[in-house]
């Protein structure tokens, strides 16, 4: 799953970094990515093993996890490989 592209800023043409805001919940550590305020991607980092991600699928700012809809569950997904 990709997350959601982020457009350039129309003014500068330039790309537009996320702001990240780190909370601490129940020894979890969340980081919350929004584009112009836009919340679009949060990581969980629990204390023991690998993070896992969450995404906003359809664009409304809303972790689509939080949704009740069972047609439109967001599965935390874990990073199995990387390469340089």
């Amino acid at each position: 799953m990709q997350a959601p592209e982020v457009v350039p800023s129309p003014i500068t043409g330039e790309a537009v970094e996320p702001d990240i805001t780190i909370k601490e919940s129940g020894g979890d550590l969340v980081y919350e990515y929004r584009v112009r305020g836009v919340l679009y991607l949060v990581r969980v980092q629990p204390p023991v093993g690998p993070p896992y991600y969450l995404y906003d699928i359809n664009g409304d700012g809303l972790i689509d996890a939080q949704e009740r809809s069972a047609r439109n569950i967001s599965v935390p997904q874990w990073v199995l490989f990387e390469w340089d």
